[in-house]
């Protein structure tokens, strides 16, 4: 179970900022997961969330979002075929959102 803090509230206008944040969590919680940031560019596939990984046995993924940053409609596709494949993916602003997701996991 994740500690929740107040500074992990903390939503910040560039979605830069919040996916480095959470991804700097995330590679501590090893060895019960592994994550990875996914780049867009020229080889990548459009839709695909910002960070994918293996937490516990399951796939997660998290599309990070600045505090007005919103969907595209593939990136809202894309996410409900994870859901509907069995994994595990939400929207997250703040690392309160990474978190929250990641205690709902059973050990």
């Amino acid at each position: 179970m994740f500690v929740i803090t107040d500074a992990d509230l903390v939503i910040h206008d560039l979605e830069a900022k919040n996916k480095k944040l959470i991804l700097s969590f995330l590679k501590t919680t090893r060895p019960d997961g592994i994550f990875f940031n996914i780049k867009q560019g020229f080889m990548s596939k459009a839709g695909i969330p910002d960070i994918i990984g293996c937490y516990r046995g399951r796939f997660i993924a998290f599309e990070v979002k600045s505090n007005k940053g919103q969907l595209t409609k593939l990136q809202s596709v894309i996410l409900r075929l994870i859901k509907q494949a069995g994994g595990i993916c939400e929207v997250v602003r703040c690392l309160f959102d990474a978190k929250n997701l990641l205690n709902t996991i059973p050990e």
